[in-house]
């Protein structure tokens, strides 16, 4: 049997906007699935609307007026939804076990990274499987950190293992 094919995760290009006539008195809001949607990875998609919803309360709370709130959301929340969306492409590509090799690979890398990560925790973070499971991280800490480890492993590599990430 071929597995189907999940549609390509996505990002809203906004998440807030006024609409109407001159007086702009109706608001969108966009949180959850409809701010940013992709197949059932990693349980992120839960767990992002969750802090949607966190941080959309955390500024109604200490704002005066629905709108300063729900705009400020949407400037702080856009770009986590972003790399959310980036990320959830590529902490786990193979988790489905669809390409055998493509798999093998993926855990090969993983468990390289995290062994490299307990000799030299200070150049090689966990894999970003593993940031992604702690809820302190930002989504776009997590993006940088992932960043910087692979920057890192594929100069190890390029040094005489030829390229790692």
């Amino acid at each position: 049997m071929r597995p189907g094919k999940f549609p390509e995760p996505q990002c809203a290009r906004n998440l807030w906007s006024e609409l109407g006539g001159l007086d702009h008195k109706t608001q969108l809001l966009l949180i959850g699935d409809s701010a940013h949607a992709f197949p059932p990875d990693l349980g992120l998609g839960v767990n992002s609307a969750l802090e949607d919803l966190e941080l959309l309360a955390q500024e109604i709370a200490g704002s005066a007026d629905w709108r300063t709130a729900t705009r400020s959301y949407a400037e702080k929340r856009l770009p986590e939804a972003k790399a959310l969306v980036r990320l959830v492409q590529t902490v786990f590509p193979e988790q489905y076990a669809t390409r055998k090799w493509a798999t093998r690979k993926w855990a090969a890398q993983f468990i390289l990274t995290k062994l490299l990560h307990k000799i030299v925790p200070f150049w090689i973070n966990k894999p970003a499987f593993l940031l992604t499971q702690n809820p302190d991280l930002l989504y776009s800490e997590i993006e940088r950190v992932k960043l910087r480890t692979e920057r890192n492993l594929n100069w190890i590599g390029g040094v005489g293992l030829g390229p790692i990430a």
